[in-house]
């Protein structure tokens, strides 16, 4: 049995969510650095134009330096990778109708990673909280998210977006995976609220004869989540999440389980 009489969890817990909060937030912004850098897209967008962004004036190379073939635009390449010549210096290229709807067409046959994946979030969880249950496993929980876009056919009840997760615990108790329907609503830009339901697979204890491990009486359990979050900078956000597993009194045990952490998330 571990040792129940050493300094409470609840103070290392939350120290331990304020630094990965705060890794979190570093995370964050080196990822929204590293895909728009500043002046990087206006560069490149300037180089392969010809232009000078808002003057329409040659910027590459700079003004007064001859051209050469070296530093003449590239030509422009379709998704099926043939190319099409370049223009003279100062002529848009001479892009034929039918070779745009030749790529429209390559496009359209096949489905990009975006039309499927909705969005991913990674966080850190205190585990087994105790707010609606006992507290007696320990370490944290580090969980993965894989947010799906919404089929049709969830249109008649509010178009939740399908759900994937795992939440991973570092002590060696209770692990689980789970996967089901997500809600949100963007109630005060840029704040939004979410909720989840779902099941879960668990591989902690099934009856209460451990005092330091939850009785959660069934291998698969219904999983609930609320989450309260901000988005910035156009696809990524950060929340802060509550959830809660339990088999609803099916089982003979019931003690649940809560989780409570924050998580970062990048849309596509």
């Amino acid at each position: 049995m571990r040792d129940r009489n050493r300094c409470p969890r609840a103070l290392p817990r939350f120290r331990i969510l304020g630094l990965s909060f705060v890794l979190l937030l570093v995370a964050a912004a080196a990822s929204a650095y590293a895909a728009d850098p500043p002046e990087f897209g206006a560069l490149l967008a300037s180089r392969y134009s010809g232009s000078d962004l808002g003057t329409g004036q040659s910027a590459w190379p700079p003004r007064g330096a001859p051209r050469t073939d070296a530093t003449q635009p590239l030509p422009f390449v379709d998704d099926n990778f043939a190319p099409i010549p370049a223009a003279p210096v100062g002529k848009a290229p001479n892009v034929q109708p039918q070779d745009l709807q030749a790529a429209q067409n390559a496009r359209a046959g096949r489905p990009k990673f975006t039309d499927v994946v909705s969005e991913i979030r990674t966080g850190v969880l205190a585990h087994d909280v105790g707010i609606f249950t006992s507290e007696r496993e320990e370490g944290v929980d580090l969980s993965l998210e894989v947010y799906f876009v919404s089929p049709r056919l969830l249109d008649v009840i509010w178009s939740p977006r399908p759900h994937l997760g795992v939440a991973a615990n570092t002590a060696g108790d209770t692990s689980q995976i789970y996967g089901g329907l997500a809600w949100d609503w963007t109630f005060w830009e840029p704040f939004f609220v979410e909720g989840t339901l779902a099941l879960a697979v668990h591989d902690g204890k099934l009856e209460n004869r451990y005092a330091d491990r939850v009785a959660l009486g069934c291998r698969v359990l219904f999983r609930e989540s609320v989450s309260l979050g901000a988005r910035f900078l156009e696809r990524h956000s950060i929340s802060l999440q509550l959830a809660h597993i339990s088999n609803a009194n099916l089982c003979s045990n019931n003690a649940g389980l809560d989780t409570l952490g924050i998580q970062y998330g990048y849309h596509f």
